[in-house]
């Protein structure tokens, strides 16, 4: 059994996706925070939404991942257990 060590799922794409959601949710906030009155603010609350479910599918996608490799690395130990066990120690 070599240890490679865990194997993660690639980080760039949900990182990148959850800072622009972090961006688009940073932009609502002061976007509506200089408005005065609840019409103007619509629209910086649609971008704060989206940028909440773009935020929200970055984590998801990264958590598959990690659940991806974890089943992975799990067969991988079994697969190793069953051979140790086939064989026979003089």
């Amino acid at each position: 059994l070599v240890n490679r060590g865990p194997r993660r799922p690639d980080l760039l794409g949900p990182g990148a996706l959850l800072l622009a959601g972090l961006a688009l949710l940073a932009v609502a906030w002061f976007g509506a925070s200089g408005q005065e009155t609840v019409g103007p603010q619509i629209p910086f609350v649609n971008l704060g939404v989206g940028g909440v479910i773009l935020a929200g599918t970055a984590n998801a996608v990264y958590l598959m991942g990690m659940r991806r490799a974890l089943r992975e690395r799990r067969a991988e130990i079994a697969s190793h257990r069953r051979l140790a066990g086939r064989v026979e120690m003089p």
